[in-house]
């Protein structure tokens, strides 16, 4: 677990799984408006459903290859940043050349608590677990 002055980063447990749900909703609806994508009400929930469904099973590492940490705020979840297996996009225009790596995924810090270094923090942690455990990571840019 990293402590930084006003948060901790620790890896997502079942115990914060509803509230990382939580941030889900916020972040993503936030965005979905800024986007002017509001209107979306089917996309934008499909969007969380997945990023839930991905969330829960990483909870069961020994079938998943997907890991989760979370950023609190006074014991409050207030972003998450995830890695897995490369997601479609990658496959495709890599060509599956990148299939064997993994990416960053589900970066979101409640739009209240953004601009704090908590999605700087999220990412040097997951970085660093990457690293302390030699797994390889795709970039990709739209």
């Amino acid at each position: 677990m990293n402590n930084t002055n006003h948060f901790t980063i620790a890896a997502l447990t079942e115990a914060d799984y509803e509230s990382t749900c939580q941030v889900f909703e916020e972040s993503i609806s936030d965005a979905f408006d800024k986007e002017g994508l509001g209107h979306s009400l089917e996309d934008k929930q499909s969007e969380i459903d997945h990023k839930q469904h991905k969330a829960l099973s990483s909870l069961d590492q020994a079938n998943s290859d997907t890991y989760f940490f979370i950023a609190k705020f006074n014991e409050t979840v207030v972003g998450t940043i995830s890695y897995g297996p490369c997601g479609e996009a990658i496959q495709t225009c890599t060509e599956h050349h990148l299939d064997h790596l993994g990416e960053l995924g589900s970066l979101y810090v409640v739009p209240g608590y953004q601009g704090q270094g908590i999605g700087s923090a999220l990412i040097k942690e997951m970085m660093n677990f990457l690293k302390e455990h030699s797994y390889g990571l795709a970039m990709y840019c739209k």
